[in-house]
């Protein structure tokens, strides 16, 4: 998890392995207070788990999929009924991008805005320089930035200077967020140096082979 200031905020930032650890701890934020506007939330779809719930250009297709419920997510994989509810969407600016060095990902929230282009689903810049500008140092964002690539769950919020953020790092911890410290010393360990926007995404099999191997039982 990360916590870096701002001039008038502190940026807080977890990955997780799931996008139902990211999801529930959202709304744990939220009920305690923070803002929801504020909530970022990337999830790697290069396994096309989200890709049936929206069209061509990456908008959500608004219709019966609404009422997909969190378990029946959860089962499916996607979780795509929790992230949008039955008003229209936790998070705005919902939409699956093309992000370079990643590939398909759900993004929502600030963010999105940064990272999209002017053709839509299609992302400008990348996630490494959308994280370092919404705050992050780049030595973090890059963990960050890889650990999206590797299939996980990113989110991201800002919160004013005095808001609690020790309440907000306990929410996030009782949702079980991966150790980047630990995570991304094993990525090291089978060679990996660095994030790359230029790099070639990875492969479903390979998104899912990464899951397997850090599934906690």
């Amino acid at each position: 998890m990360e916590n870096r200031n701002g001039s008038n905020h502190e940026v807080v930032a977890a990955l997780f392995d799931t996008t139902q650890q990211a999801v529930a701890a959202l709304e744990d934020l939220v009920a305690a207070g923070y803002d929801r506007e504020d909530m970022n939330l990337i999830a790697n779809d290069v396994a096309g788990e989200y890709r049936q719930y929206f069209d061509d250009e990456g908008k959500y297709i608004a219709g019966e999929k609404d009422n997909t419920t969190a378990g029946e997510g959860a089962a499916a994989g996607g979780g795509i009924g929790a992230l949008l509810g039955g008003t229209g969407g936790v998070l705005a600016g919902l939409g699956l991008l093309a992000i370079p060095g990643i590939g398909p990902a759900l993004a929502a929230g600030p963010i999105v805005a940064g990272l999209v282009g002017a053709g839509a689903g299609a992302v400008a810049g990348g996630l490494l320089g959308g994280l370092v500008s919404a705050g992050l140092p780049k030595e973090s964002a890059r963990k960050y930035a890889e650990g999206v690539r590797r299939g996980g769950t990113l989110l991201l919020f800002h919160a004013d200077r005095g808001e609690n953020t020790d309440a907000a790092y306990r929410i996030l911890r009782a949702h079980d967020p991966i150790d980047l410290d630990e995570r991304s010393r094993r990525w090291e360990e089978g060679g990996w140096r660095d994030f790359r926007d230029d790099a070639a995404p990875l492969t479903r099999d390979e998104v899912m082979r990464e899951r397997e191997m850090y599934r906690r039982i």
